[in-house]
């Protein structure tokens, strides 16, 4: 039974804390048949169904998830000595610095009702049971992460997407696993364990994991990189890969071994979101894992740092090639649109922001908003949700640096995000229009800006990159795509710059490693598909 794992102390004590915790059976969610029957569910399972005019507290509250967010320094005078307690922290896509970065904590009842129910039925789902093994990566650590101890009290701070694997651990009980940080996928090490492990029935990773595993080229040279560390050989496994390696040339070294894994893991149900895949990307990923198109086998999740588990395809293989998602009975959904709040299963909108109402013991948090927009499937039974949650559009609140060839307003806003919706510009799914373009021009470019007209809603000027001279205003590839995507938003004046329009404060490259060496959190490496520049008052 190999457990491999980069902190098995921490899984030790969370197992502790919640392996015999008994949660509800979630094979019956598939059988409600009501809107009326999934509400009955929602509340009962929620706790809701205690809080007296919960109803009317719908129509009429709204939180933010910030307004019970909790310092460190709160719960440790607040904690009593003994077990430790649980509290995570947000990526920090909103504001990455370290002080901006909300926590929360995994009380028991929150995890009881929230994390540990949806936690295992995403995963259970999915083919994960007692009797086989998962793959598990999870982003890099901060500095401050791990299992701590201030004055005599013990705690453990975990970015909540760590926290969700380890708690789903403690409930399944696999009868072998791997777990591992994102930047070591492609080390020979950590393959070399992966290959270890019998019967992988789940593997848990971001796509861009999974993609430098399927690109011969990244997994070529990263295997190269990797092998240069070794300095500790005890493992047969390991032994026969640096063989392989020794006696071929990189390049047959990297496919053999490139084989040996996706033969390991080809069985198994890749659980993660697909929002990001261009078919691009797909086509890498069915020939690593041996899909045939449209025989994909991966389980689509919606989890938030705030509330826990909200959305699954929960192993329905054809919802989730549908991108498609069930929201889980487990808080109370409701859609807003233009001030107007509405439970899901009865909203008269298809479309809007989602906010969702849980117990934080005996307390009701009321229309937490998640800052997404969902777009409605179906609302008989369980609620069908499409797979693509909608950042809403937000002010960025970390410095970038903006070309200067770029003539900005003297007081402006940073705005981005996947759902636009302000005066003069409504949009959304921006990516779309940056993967048009890059279809003709080979993945040049990475991000579009938007500049807004001061006092002229009609003004917009989208700002591209020239390189090479390869993009041009005589395109008329370019010009049909832009006109196509931004099609309700005409006319927009275009643009080219012999630069990017938009760069981070350091190379990537800095970045990318203050993020792998937990200095920075993860946050700061998401590079949105589109900057909009609105004037500031």
């Amino acid at each position: 039974m190999p457990i491999f794992d980069i902190d098995k102390k921490i899984q030790k004590i969370i197992n502790e804390l919640y392996s015999e915790l008994h949660t509800i059976k979630w094979s019956n969610w598939l059988n409600i048949n009501s809107k009326q029957d999934y509400l009955n569910q929602v509340l009962k399972n929620s706790g809701l169904d205690n809080v007296e005019d919960i109803f009317a507290k719908i129509k009429s509250e709204k939180i933010k998830s910030s307004s019970f967010s909790i310092s460190l320094e709160t719960l440790l005078n607040q904690a009593p000595n003994g077990e430790p307690f649980i509290i995570c922290h947000t990526s920090g896509t909103t504001d990455s610095r370290l002080s901006a970065l909300k926590w929360y904590q995994m009380t028991f009842s929150n995890v009881k009702r929230h994390w540990a129910p949806g936690m295992k039925a995403i995963f259970e789902s999915s083919g994960l049971k007692k009797t086989n093994s998962a793959v598990i990566f999870v982003p890099s650590r901060l500095e401050f992460d791990g299992l701590k101890e201030v004055n005599g009290k013990k705690y453990i701070s975990l970015y909540s997407s760590e926290f969700s694997q380890r708690i789903m651990l403690s409930m399944i009980k696999p009868h072998s696993y791997s777990f591992f940080e994102y930047k070591n996928a492609t080390n020979i090490d950590v393959i070399s364990k992966i290959l270890n492990l019998e019967d992988i029935a789940v593997l848990s990773a971001p796509a861009t994991t999974i993609l430098k595993w399927a690109d011969i080229n990244k997994f070529k040279t990263a295997i190269n990189r990797s092998v240069k560390s070794i300095n500790d050989i005890n493992d047969p496994q390991l032994e026969s890969l640096l063989k392989i390696i020794k006696t071929n040339s990189l390049t047959n070294a990297a496919e053999i071994i490139q084989l040996k894994l996706s033969e390991k893991l080809r069985n198994a149900t890749i659980v993660f979101s697909i929002s990001s895949l261009s078919e691009k990307d797909w086509i890498l990923i069915r020939k690593f894992m041996n899909w045939k198109k449209g025989s994909e086998k991966f389980t689509n999740l919606y989890v938030a740092s705030e509330v826990g588990a909200i959305a699954s395809s929960l192993g329905n293989f054809e919802i989730s090639r549908l991108n498609q998602m069930y929201i889980l009975p487990l808080s109370l959904p409701v859609l807003e649109k233009k001030g107007n709040k509405e439970i899901i299963s009865y909203s008269k909108e298809k479309m809007g922001r989602l906010l969702m109402t849980r117990m934080e013991k005996n307390n009701p948090l009321v229309n937490i908003d998640t800052g997404d927009v969902i777009n409605i499937k179906s609302q008989e039974g369980i609620p069908l949700i499409d797979g693509n949650i909608l950042r809403d559009s937000f002010v960025l609140n970390y410095p970038i640096i903006i070309s200067q060839k770029i003539d900005l307003p003297q007081k402006y806003e940073v705005l981005v995000g996947d759902y636009f919706n302000i005066p003069g510009f409504k949009f959304r799914k921006p990516r779309e229009i940056l993967e048009c373009i890059n279809d003709v021009y080979y993945n040049l470019i990475d991000s579009l800006l938007l500049l807004m007209s001061k006092g002229n809603l009609e003004g917009k000027t989208l700002y591209l990159p020239l390189f090479n001279n390869s993009l041009s205003l005589d395109n008329p590839e370019i010009i049909e795509c832009i006109r196509d995507k931004f099609k309700d938003n005409l006319p927009i004046k275009l643009e080219f710059i012999s630069e990017k329009p938009v760069t981070f404060i350091e190379d990537r490259s800095v970045m990318t490693k203050k993020v792998r060496t937990g200095k920075i959190p993860k946050g700061i490496l998401k590079k949105w598909p589109l900057y909009v520049i609105k004037y500031s008052k």
